[in-house]
């Protein structure tokens, strides 16, 4: 199978084989590796090219010739493949394909109910031991969950559905509620990013949901679910769900009164993971959970304005109580100075197994960000990300955390954006040595070319940096030229972005010719960058040069708001068939 139209390929998963050593396309490889049960073995690959695709026929005698292995079928973003695959799958199903089927993904194909449900339902209602069904990113509504919802009931073994940004309102909830019902095995559920809406809605959703004593994880972030909708669901969260364990109610406008209706399920036992990030909680809010939430791991409360008045006892508290915190979310709540030094202080009182920490966008300033690092230093020096931008920290902090930030040896991802800080910042960032650094955000500061050079130095010592963001970073040609020599030296290099600089014409071609030596390149971004005709067609030779270890690998290169012309635009795309290239 050509390489090169792995785009197109559909990957029907049994078993035998370790996926790994399967032969495929790139992007397909990828997909099957991360998205299939780890027990899955064998694949078959079906194309379906845009010109000379396999008939329905063709598939479907496929499809039926794995009826004696447990199955799993996967098209997933593949609209134009699908097509044809709907047409295969009543035949497939006759031929007691369903009956071994165990895991389908369909996310993504943009399917429309008027003539691709029927298939989709007819199949369901014959895999009676199907486990795994996602059906996300495709536009189901109303019509589509009252089909789905029918052939759910034939479904009793799902584990796992998701039905995220599927397009679902009120009515469609009142249609699936009968087939969700009778998923008494249920751990996973997905319902985000749709358009669920009023008490009615969130009712049925409970009533659905009194059977499915098993589940896990549930996700409705990005749906208006209210403080009338929190009660209906905590009623029946608090009274069936015993192994509740993750929760994202992300963006759901619960306001203080909803977190308030929470509160009991907040004190389930098992409940590890809990989003509520943008919910105008408030401090109040917060402090509805004073006392809850124990056995907590992962806490994003992010973007929730907390007054300090009630922030303050509830962050202290927050420490002191959940013993076994590895990710806690701050960032966007502008809790200022008298913030930072409140959690400076709770992080040095209390034992903490703090491994993330993001604060960004809380305005702590140069007194209190250095003593939130000091004090990670002291009590969870085993920290591996720590995101700290927009803090107005300045030279000056950083000149003060240098050796903290020095003593985090597994600092992994690093982001410093929007601090204000300049050369003489770099001066002392670049000698903290961070070895284990793979991430690292400095955009939006004024480096300047002064700074590039010191930038030049970490990264000598960073040589496993997979992300560098330097957009905005006042870089002209001088810095592009200082920095190259040491992007050359970071093999590991996945993405570097370099937007709204001004390195030129001769600034790209020192880059181009360092990053033209990193093997794992995927992403350059050069947009912004008065490049203009010359600058755009010596990246794209450089780009592209015989011989090159990235040929072939590089996915996407936006150049584009560089004064280039036509001409220069069109000869780029040409120089890089198998990327992205974006121009204009």
């Amino acid at each position: 199978m050509d390489p090169q139209n792995s785009h197109t390929l559909l990957g029907l998963l049994v078993r035998v084989w370790p996926a790994d050593k399967v032969l495929l396309g790139m992007r397909v490889c990828k997909l099957l590796r991360q998205e299939l049960p780890s027990n899955a073995k064998q694949v078959l690959l079906v194309a379906s090219y845009a010109d000379d695709g396999y008939a329905p026929t063709s598939i479907s005698s496929r499809l039926a010739a794995f009826v004696s292995c447990e199955s799993s079928l996967v098209c997933r973003g593949f609209p134009r493949s699908f097509a044809t695959l709907r047409r295969a799958l009543p035949s497939a199903v006759e031929d007691g394909f369903g009956a071994k089927l165990v895991y389908l993904d369909l996310a993504g194909n943009h399917f429309f109910p008027e003539y691709a449900l029927a298939a989709i339902g007819y199949l369901l209602e014959h895999s009676p031991d199907l486990h795994h069904l996602d059906l996300s990113m495709n536009p189901l509504r109303d019509f589509g969950a009252g089909v789905l919802s029918a052939a759910m009931r034939n479904c009793p073994a799902l584990t796992h559905v998701d039905l995220s940004q599927t397009c679902l309102g009120a009515e469609g909830i009142m249609q699936l509620a009968g087939g969700l019902g009778r998923c008494t095995e249920l751990k996973r559920l997905s319902l985000s990013s749709n358009a669920i809406d009023g008490v009615d809605a969130w009712q049925n959703l409970a009533d659905a949901l009194r059977g499915c004593t098993k589940l896990e994880q549930l996700d409705l972030h990005s749906n208006p679910i209210r403080a009338e909708g929190a009660r209906r669901l905590a009623e029946v969260l608090t009274s069936r769900f015993s192994a509740l364990a993750k929760l994202d109610l992300s963006s759901c406008e619960l306001g203080t009164a909803g977190i308030a209706s929470l509160q009991e399920v907040l004190s389930l036992s098992s409940l590890l993971s809990l989003k509520l990030h943008a919910n105008d909680m408030t401090g109040t809010g917060a402090n509805a959970f004073v006392g809850t939430c124990t056995a907590l791991t992962f806490l994003d409360i992010s973007c929730n304005l907390l007054e300090m008045g009630q922030f303050v006892p509830w962050l202290t508290v927050c420490l002191r109580q959940c013993k076994q915190l590895a990710h806690l979310d701050l960032s966007g709540n502008w809790i200022a100075a008298r913030g930072g030094k409140v959690l400076a202080n709770a992080l040095k009182a209390y034992p903490t197994t703090l491994r993330q920490l993001r604060v960004s966008a809380n305005g702590m300033g140069l007194d209190s960000s250095p003593a939130v690092v000091k004090s990670l230093s002291a009590r969870c020096p085993r920290i591996t990300v720590l995101e700290i931008g927009s803090n107005m920290v300045g030279d000056i902090g950083i000149r003060e955390m240098e050796t903290a930030l020095r003593s985090l040896k597994e600092l992994a991802s690093l982001d410093l954006s929007d601090n204000e800080i300049g050369a003489a910042g770099m001066a002392h960032l670049a000698k903290c040595s961070l070895e284990a650094l793979t991430s690292l955000n400095l955009s939006q500061n004024s480096i300047g070319d002064d700074g590039a050079e010191r930038l030049g130095e970490l990264l000598a010592c960073c040589r496993g940096i997979r992300v560098l963001n330097l957009t905005r970073c006042t870089l002209r040609l001088q810095g592009a030229v200082a920095l190259a020599p040491a992007l050359g030296t970071c093999r590991q290099l996945k993405r570097l972005e370099l937007s709204m600089n001004r390195v030129g014409s001769e600034g790209a071609g020192a880059i181009g010719a360092a990053v033209a030596a990193c093997p794992m390149l995927r992403a350059v971004d050069m947009s912004q960058n008065f490049l203009q005709d010359e600058g755009i067609l010596n990246l794209a030779e450089l780009l592209a040069a015989q011989g090159r270890p990235t040929s072939g690998a590089l996915e996407r290169l936006d150049v584009s708001h560089n004064d280039a012309g036509a001409e220069a635009n069109r000869r780029i795309v040409q120089a890089l068939p198998r990327c992205m290239v974006v121009v204009g």
